[in-house]
């Protein structure tokens, strides 16, 4: 069986648009990761996309239910686009800038996470 790892290295590699006019993506992600604080984490990391360069999109939400997105590219090129007013907060920054925000000792795994 392949390693969620190694198919994440491959798509990196060799993503390739599927055909069509409409927009497309090539990529990966985690859905959603809830943390113990009540956060959720999700990510989408699209290498190819019919809408220009390749991008990396942080998604947090935070235990009152408000979204930020962070990316590594203009919002009107990345995932924002599609969920408009739904987003709190959109911040551009380099993709290393991601996870800065976030302390080690209060965003822990919920043990409900762990156990699935």
């Amino acid at each position: 069986m392949v390693e969620p790892k190694e198919l994440a290295e491959r798509l990196e590699h060799s993503a390739e648009l599927p055909s069509g006019n409409q927009e497309r993506f090539a990529g990966f992600g985690v859905m959603g990761v809830p943390l113990a604080s009540g956060d959720l984490l999700a990510m989408r990391r699209f290498e190819a996309t019919s809408l220009g360069q390749s991008y990396t999109s942080v998604w947090h939400r935070d235990p009152q239910g408000r979204w930020t997105f962070y990316l590594d590219v203009p919002p009107q090129m990345g995932c924002p686009r599609y969920f408009g007013s739904a987003i709190s907060e959109t911040v551009v920054t380099e993709r290393r800038a991601f996870f800065e925000p976030l302390d080690p000792t209060r965003h822990a795994l919920s043990t409900t996470a762990q156990s699935e």
